[in-house]
């Protein structure tokens, strides 16, 4: 059995009374989300069995060691956030030093929790109330004031962590509590969850009343306390209303009747809240139950778009929501616009910040002229050559169609969906007038006579001649004179 002297902590803590066994306290403050619940988790562990100026006990030191490893492999406590301290390690002066520790490095989004295994010690103080300290390896009953560490003084540290969830749970002689406070949030309470995750919380879980020794051998070679806390946790029993985790406040309805049935009644666990407790809970979460969220924000261009996400519909952009690390599927629609579809992924090394781009939705024009290979221009800027199929957002578009001696054709336009244009272009015609340097001398085009042309003295009785755009060659003939040919070329410049 772990005794030395009856064993009482008096936490003054508003008016608070803590009476203490083997164990300190787990504090957190702050406010996490509810699927998240804690930013880190830390733990001090301390367990003693080889005393220098006390009796040795047998086994606080393997439950220290086998504790750390539920932490760490169930409960996804990381190694290097816990302080270990066994047997020559655990003076008063590096168990300060880790407190000083946590004190400096867990934040309000945090959960702490302090572990003791070893001796504890309570005094009667002249004016009948009773003061409890827990023993370091190097402390001693005879000078308890220079080598033991007082709840006076776990009260002043547990003020200092900035953590959202505090929990002791001590595992010594004579550690019962006394508690000031009401009892804890019912779990059928509305939004329990919420509010134990969301809430200070300051619990003490004791292996034993404040009149009371607790065994140093139980069953596994632990203590029957550590015992059973190690099998609630480790095999999940301490589940009691299978939700997925335990709570401080389930831990100690699993372990208490257990111990106290083990111990024939001689040892009964306590549990209660401390003063500054607000309503919440230290809760174990098991390694994979709960996936830490990450803020994500959808943004397109137009704004306004309808967001799905793996074929949920989540509203529209710009859209603000948090979701699992993982890879998404999103598809981004909006009237009159292409629906963009893509692939995203959110965890701790993306920017999980997304900007999409609309493309405006676009319809097919099929194009035809008569005759074909003519040029078209949709909105000033050369789209092809007919006959094309030729893709446009909807709306009204300038379209023109153009060939080299043929009229041009423009059109205003209005698509909604897929259309046919079909254009007619007209020959140009030029109107050439021909002389010649003497009367009657005959006019042949490509083959064709055109009639006979007219002397150069003769004004405005020019051959007059009307022919498409063109190059041509023009013969002008007559008996007993020199024929002449000209080139002519006929464009819009011409």
């Amino acid at each position: 059995m772990r005794f030395l002297k009856i064993f009482s902590f008096v936490l003054v803590l508003f008016s608070f009374s803590f009476s203490q066994q083997r164990g300190i306290g787990l504090r957190e403050s702050g406010r996490v989300e509810l699927k998240s619940f804690y930013r880190e988790s830390w733990a001090v562990l301390i367990g003693i069995n080889n005393y220098i100026k006390a009796p040795k006990l047998r086994y606080a030191v393997r439950d220290v060691e086998e504790f750390m490893e539920v932490l760490v492999n169930y409960y996804g406590f990381k190694r290097e956030n816990i302080i270990k301290l066994i047997d020559r390690e655990a003076t008063r002066e590096n168990i300060m030093r880790a407190f000083e520790r946590i004190r400096s490095v867990a934040d309000k989004d945090d959960r702490v929790l302090i572990f003791f295994a070893g001796h504890g010690i309570t005094v009667t103080l002249p004016d009948g109330r009773e003061k409890g300290y827990i023993l370091p390896v190097d402390g001693s009953q005879d000078e308890l004031i220079t080598s033991a560490i007082s709840t006076d003084q776990l009260n002043e540290i547990s003020q200092l962590i900035r953590a959202k969830h505090l929990l002791f749970i001590m595992d010594a002689c004579y550690g019962g509590l006394i508690f000031a406070r009401a009892q804890p949030i019912s779990p059928t309470a509305l939004d329990y969850l919420e509010i134990i995750s969301t809430r200070r919380a300051r619990k003490a879980l004791t292996a034993g009343g404040r009149d009371q020794t607790v065994f140093d051998t139980g069953p596994g070679g632990h203590s029957v306390f550590t015992y059973y806390l190690i099998d609630g946790l480790k095999n999940g029993s301490a589940d009691l209303n299978r939700d997925g985790m335990i709570t401080s406040g389930e831990l100690n309805e699993y372990v208490a009747p257990r111990v106290t049935a083990e111990s024939n009644r001689a040892q009964t666990p306590e549990y209660g809240i401390l003063a500054g407790d607000m309503g919440g809970d230290f809760v174990f979460i098991p390694v994979g139950a709960i996936v830490k969220m990450f803020d994500v924000s959808i943004e397109s261009e137009p704004s306004g778009a309808d967001v799905k996400i793996n074929g949920q519909a989540y509203g529209k952009t710009p859209l603000n929501l948090r979701l699992e690390p993982g890879r998404y599927n999103i598809e981004i629609s909006k009237q009159d616009y292409e629906t963009f579809i893509d692939v995203f992924e959110v965890g701790e090394s993306f920017d999980n910040s997304f900007h999409y781009r609309l493309e405006p939705a676009l319809v097919s024009i099929y194009i035809k002229s008569e005759p074909g290979f003519a040029d078209v221009y949709i909105d000033g800027t050369k789209a092809g050559t007919t006959p094309s199929y030729f893709k446009v957002r909807k709306g009204e578009h300038d379209v023109i169609v153009m060939k080299q001696g043929y009229s041009e054709l423009r059109r205003k336009i209005f698509v909604y969906s897929d259309t046919t244009i079909s254009v007619n272009l007209e020959k140009l015609l030029a109107t050439v007038f021909i002389k010649s340097s003497v009367p009657d001398a005959d006019v042949v085009i490509k083959d064709k006579e055109y009639g006979t042309s007219k002397a150069f003295k003769m004004e405005g009785d020019e051959l007059k001649i009307e022919l498409p755009f063109g190059a041509y060659t023009i013969n002008v003939s007559k008996e007993k004179y020199v024929s002449v040919e000209k080139s002519l070329d006929i464009n819009s410049a011409s």
